[in-house]
């Protein structure tokens, strides 16, 4: 359906625009919403393209909608208005229905599922009125005013000016003046009466005008000082109403002369009454199922919704919050610190900041909803798991920037944040991977810079050490005194050169242990390896620390070699040798067994066991996920498992747990054993 009717909503808040022309494209494709956020706009877009029917927010942030609804008498008398804002009152509703609004709508609950229907109904009796040659609204009403007073003439027509513009006051000094224009049309509304005139009193004014005229206006009569017979007699003349010029009478003149009017139609505002509050009870029970399919929506809802009153009380919770927390709705209703007792730890003070400057927050008067504001915390479920959440609080203010409560909408963020540090310690191991290959390739430089000495070295002391045992041997025997001390001297020399050579070897050993890490990861690399081989090394490469913390035995039971890069393998034997030590209770130095035999058919084993703290069934299944830790913050990347299986699963093996919780754990790597080909 193409829009072919046009509506102008003055509203400031973009997201209740937004909402409001999403609502209306579903509910009423045939409106056509414009939207201004200034008084001015909407004074200028009227003047300009009048529409059919304004929607008028009661705060803008150049005027409120009471300012503008006299503005609208003045410049577009015949226009239906519809008053819409987030808080208000009962003499809010009064005001804006006195100065001509259709209705008022406050901004409560899922209030837009209604409101296309109010807005067409208003139209439709906007276009009633119109069939009767009626004006559409409340049009300004033509008050006549007999009073020869100067001074109280300006005063009543300033104080309608600027608080009822919809009474238009024409005064005349004399009642012979009066008479005449109550004989012309269009007729006037009312007749103020001032009982002291200059050519004749108000009552015998009114008594002349029931002679001379066909219709009298309802009139109401103003003395000077009043009293109680003047009084009486002046409602035996048909009178709506008399007001004595007391201090503050002013106030109550325009509610006396909208009474007045509507007394005058008696039957017709009756009907009028009625037809009111029927809208007004459909509108109610428009709301109320509005609210009953918010609960329904909010209830199915992903995210945990959450509704506070200005005390913290809770006054809903969607059944999500136990999908998130472990806990259920009644839960939370039944306990308000709960939340608190569920996050965790080290983001409880963040949270506890950001709720208090929420709520102490600058409130800015008649600022309906405030700016949302986001923080993001971990909770720990009742199972022990901890979940992101990303929680969001806006508060509700009237407006006296009073807190009417609070919007809480929270978020499992879990997978997003897993996702931002996989990448983070992706990036992280990347620049990690780039220093250990040009460590590695220093290393191998280094080594190979050693080596050629050394070896040129060990092969000199070889030769150095054999001629001096054939000296000594030739020497011992051969008789004098002094060729015996000779030989312990060369037996002295021997030892010391017995010994330089074992440390040249030692050296050569870690050179050797250096190549093994130093050269790259990659397939040509691989090559024909005994398991013990690989476990040696790895013992010499284990952190000083864990001789502080546990004992180290190894059993050999005879595994086939495989095929493979020491240096990963070694890695592996490694980091499951730490992990059991990290598992060792404090004080206790356990023992961790390693053992070596073959594994299953075509396989060869290794394991390491301790007998530490164990592993719990809850987090078993997730010990190889990347970045999965159970350490400290600071205190274990994650990496070290998901590491140690993507090597043995890259060699075609596997890589296994079995843990008993205050027992210990046993790690099982099997690897495919070498074939004669390889």
């Amino acid at each position: 359906m193409n829009p072919t009717i046009r509506i102008l909503y003055a509203e400031d808040n973009p997201l209740d625009a937004d909402l409001t022309r999403a609502q209306f494209a579903e509910q009423a494709p045939e409106f056509d919403l414009q939207v201004v956020a200034t008084g001015a706009a909407c004074l200028e877009q009227i003047q300009r393209n009048p529409p059919d029917l304004l929607l008028l927010d009661h705060h803008l942030p150049d005027t409120d909608g009471v300012e503008m609804l006299k503005a609208l008498f003045r410049q577009a008398p015949g226009l239906p208005v519809v008053m819409v804002t987030g808080a208000g009152d009962e003499d809010l509703v009064l005001r804006a229905i006195r100065l001509g609004a259709a209705t008022y709508v406050p901004k409560r609950g899922n209030y837009l599922e209604s409101l296309s229907g109010l807005l067409r109904d208003v139209l439709a009796e906007r276009g009633r009125k119109q069939g009767q040659a009626l004006p559409g609204g409340t049009a300004p009403r033509r008050i006549l005013y007999v009073e020869h007073l100067p001074m109280d003439v300006d005063l009543t027509v300033q104080y309608f000016a600027e608080h009822a513009p919809h009474l238009v006051v024409e005064a005349v000094p004399t009642c012979a003046e009066a008479l005449a224009r109550l004989a012309r049309t269009p007729a006037y509304d009312l007749a103020l009466v001032d009982l002291r005139m200059p050519d004749q009193s108000g009552l015998d004014f009114v008594r002349e005008a029931r002679l001379r005229l066909a219709r009298l206006p309802p009139f109401i009569m103003i003395s000077g000082t009043g009293d109680e017979e003047t009084a009486i007699a002046t409602l035996k003349l048909g009178a709506a109403d008399y007001v004595v010029k007391r201090e503050g009478y002013l106030t109550q003149l325009p509610l006396r002369i909208d009474l007045a009017i509507a007394s005058d139609g008696l039957a017709r505002n009756n009907e009028e009454l009625r037809t009111e509050l029927a809208h007004r009870r459909q509108a109610e029970e428009a709301l109320r199922r509005s609210e009953e399919k918010f609960r329904a929506v909010a209830d199915y809802t992903y995210d945990w919704e959450r509704w506070d009153d200005p005390t913290g009380a809770i006054l809903y919770c969607s059944p999500s919050c136990e999908r998130i927390t472990g806990h259920s709705p009644d839960d939370f209703m039944a306990d308000p610190g709960l939340l608190q007792r569920l996050i965790h730890p080290e983001d409880l003070a963040r949270w506890r900041a950001h709720d208090a400057a929420v709520h102490t927050g600058s409130a800015t008067p008649g600022a309906g909803a405030q700016p949302a504001e986001e923080v993001d915390y971990r909770i720990i479920r009742p199972d022990g798991e901890v979940r992101w959440v990303a929680h969001v609080c806006q508060v509700i203010r009237d407006a006296e920037g009073h807190g009417l409560g609070t919007r809480i909408s929270n978020r499992d963020i879990t997978d997003r944040k897993l996702a931002e540090q996989t990448l983070a310690a992706l990036q992280g191991q990347f620049a990690l991977n780039s220093r250990l290959a040009a460590l590695g390739t220093l290393v191998a430089g280094v080594a190979h810079e050693i080596n050629n000495p050394l070896a040129a070295a060990l092969s000199d002391e070889d030769l150095a050490l054999g001629a001096i045992r054939k000296l000594r041997d030739r020497l011992r025997g051969t008789g004098p005194l002094d060729r015996e001390a000779e030989v312990l001297e060369l037996d002295e020399v021997v030892e010391e050169l017995g010994e330089a050579q074992e440390a040249g070897r030692r050296i050569e050993r870690i050179i050797k242990d250096l190549k093994v890490f130093g050269r790259p990861n990659q397939k040509d690399a691989r090559q024909r390896i005994r398991l013990m081989d690989v476990v040696d090394l790895a013992m010499r490469w284990l952190p000083a620390t864990i001789d502080q913390i546990a004992t180290v035995d190894v059993e050999n039971g005879g595994a086939p070699d495989v095929v493979g890069t020491a240096g990963q393998i070694t890695q592996v034997v490694v980091n499951l040798v730490t992990n059991a030590a990290k598992a060792t209770p404090a004080g206790t130095r356990g023992a961790i067994v390693i053992r070596v035999g073959p594994g299953t058919s075509g396989m060869a084993r290794m394991e390491v066991t301790d007998h530490g703290v164990g592993i719990a069934p809850a987090v078993l299944p997730h010990i190889f996920d990347p970045f999965f830790t159970t350490s400290d913050v600071g205190k274990g990347t994650g990496l070290g498992l998901s590491i140690c299986q993507a090597i043995v699963t890259a060699h075609g093996g596997m890589l296994t747990v079995a843990s008993e919780v205050g027992k210990g754990s046993t790690f099982r790597v099997e690897l495919p054993e070498a074939t004669e080909e390889t």
